[in-house]
């Protein structure tokens, strides 16, 4: 593992002006003279400081959800330019996609060609080699990935040790610490004058399980949290019935559809009922409409992004729905907000404000 004839060049992850213009045109987006100007200004900071090693963070993202409502967005994926051809790993190719802000702070964005669908296997151990030779090539300190690359990555390294008595490991990924610090942030913001019992939907995955263990050391003794793992509406249905008339928040850690099973038990008997969602994408019209039919606010975790006009993120080009937060800037529509999974390991105090957006 410590070898997988990885040649790499600094030149590579120059970032280049016209892919990223590219990138906007793809997803649609407009882009004025002075946009553009600021655009180049910045990209030619940002391969300043990936010359001189001053790149705090590089984060790995991936084709998104790839259901029909995204399909017009995959043209911008198509559009890129060809990136490293990676030994072993079939199609996948990794592309320098832009760059993003973070608390001052300036990460590099690199994209992996792949379905969610495909992202399994020990070429993942190849794409976590490359990554972590990519971060030594530039003094990168901190590797973050998206979605399912950190637990499905960790599963085929577990695997690989395994079968081979190896003791390989990811290093210098906190994608999990940072992931979990947002959705204790998100839960605090809600109504402090009520007391809300914390249900916590996929308990038993990557980031459930650390999500539980933190919620309870947060809430109680005044409210109580349960660990559910995903469809084990037997346990719920015992949960709420014997907590008649208490206040009840959803945590959705799992899947866009994890939801719906649970709204579908509820029958009044409960307090309010409300949900938050982690999980990329968010859940689907149907999933929406059933919670308004049942009155359940659903908010979204968005991720870091800005508040009161205190402007500490930015991603340049913007991620695609559902990977973003829409907002109008000066007559054209931009997309703003960095995922939880993107954020970098500094103290807490210094980290944009977690955004969460209500969608039902």
């Amino acid at each position: 593992m410590e070898n997988h004839g990885i040649e790499l060049e600094s030149h590579f992850f120059q970032l280049k002006v016209d892919n990223i213009f590219r990138i906007y045109k793809s997803l649609g987006l407009p882009l004025s003279t002075v946009k553009k100007d600021q655009i180049a200004l910045e990209t030619l900071e940002a391969n300043i400081k990936i010359k001189k090693g001053e790149i705090a963070s590089l984060f790995v993202f991936y084709r998104p959800f790839a259901g029909q409502e995204y399909a017009k967005y995959q043209n911008a994926y198509d559009a890129l330019p060809a990136g490293i051809s990676m030994k072993f790993c079939d199609a996948w190719r990794l592309v320098p996609w832009g760059y993003y802000h973070f608390a001052g702070r300036v990460g590099l964005m690199l994209f992996l060609d792949a379905y969610e669908k495909d992202i399994k296997g020990e070429r993942l151990i190849i794409v976590n080699e490359y990554c972590r030779k990519i971060c030594q090539l530039l003094s990168i300190r901190q590797l973050c990935m998206a979605g399912i690359l950190p637990s499905r990555t960790e599963q085929a390294i577990e695997r690989f040790n395994l079968e081979n008595g190896k003791n390989y490991s990811r290093k210098n990924a906190y994608e999990k610490e940072i992931t979990v610090d947002s959705v204790i942030s998100a839960i605090k913001q809600r109504d402090t004058d009520l007391v809300w019992n914390v249900v916590i939907i996929g308990n038993k995955g990557y980031i459930g399980q650390r999500c539980f263990l933190r919620a309870s050391e947060y809430l109680q003794p005044q409210a109580q949290v349960f660990p559910i793992d995903t469809h084990n509406t037997h346990d719920f249905k015992i949960i709420v019935n014997n907590a008649k008339d208490r206040n009840f928040l959803l945590v959705n850690i799992a899947n866009r559809t994890a939801f719906k099973p649970y709204l579908q038990m509820l029958d009044g008997s409960a307090g309010l009922c409300a949900g938050l969602n982690e999980a990329y994408p968010e859940p689907g019209d149907s999933t929406l409409s059933l919670a308004r039919q049942k009155g359940v606010e659903i908010h979204h975790i968005v991720g870091f992004g800005e508040r009161n006009g205190l402007v500490k993120t930015k991603l340049v080009p913007p991620f695609l729905p559902p990977y973003s937060l829409e907002r109008f800037y000066d007559g054209e529509i931009e997309y703003t907000g960095i995922p939880c999974c993107a954020g970098m390991m500094i103290p807490t105090e210094e980290r944009p404000p977690i955004i969460t957006k209500i969608i039902t």
